[in-house]
């Protein structure tokens, strides 16, 4: 599949899992290692967000913050205001224990209309979100 389209999202979740589970950077019978298919990738459309964001899981996982960062600053500068995206990246944020930029991210996401909490309880049982700034979202009470 990855020959044939190089920015296949969910075979390259595969390749990742896969990866992960046997320990191994590069599988048998696979001809490169499974970093080479996420450069090969971001190649075959440099404008793949979602291929940027797996590849930038990939590097957390392997204990590489600062290339990792540098994925997801590519992305968060090309995002054109997608809430989607960008609170996205702001979990890989959380990923990278950056949480104050997790927390900017979030913030942005919900001043855009994501309607998604977790990022936020993620930050609030990690004890890092501050509810300061205008585009802080309101805390629902229990039971609404």
């Amino acid at each position: 599949t990855l020959r044939a389209s190089p920015n296949h999202h969910r075979a390259l979740i595969s390749l990742m899992r896969l990866a992960k589970r046997t320990n191994a950077v590069k599988l048998p019978n696979m001809p490169h290692p499974v970093e080479c298919y996420f450069e090969r990738a971001i190649r075959f459309n440099s404008k793949d967000h979602i291929v940027r964001m797996l590849y930038s899981q990939y590097l957390i996982e392997h204990a590489r913050s600062a290339d990792a960062t540098a994925q997801l600053e590519y992305i968060a500068k090309n995002a054109d205001d997608n809430p989607f995206t960008i609170y996205n990246i702001g979990l890989l944020y959380f990923d990278l224990k950056d949480y104050a930029r997790a927390q900017q991210h979030a913030k942005k996401a919900f001043a855009l209309g994501f309607p998604g909490t977790g990022l936020r309880e993620m930050l609030q049982k990690a004890g890092q979100w501050q509810e300061t700034g205008p585009s802080a979202p309101a805390a629902s009470a229990p039971g609404q």
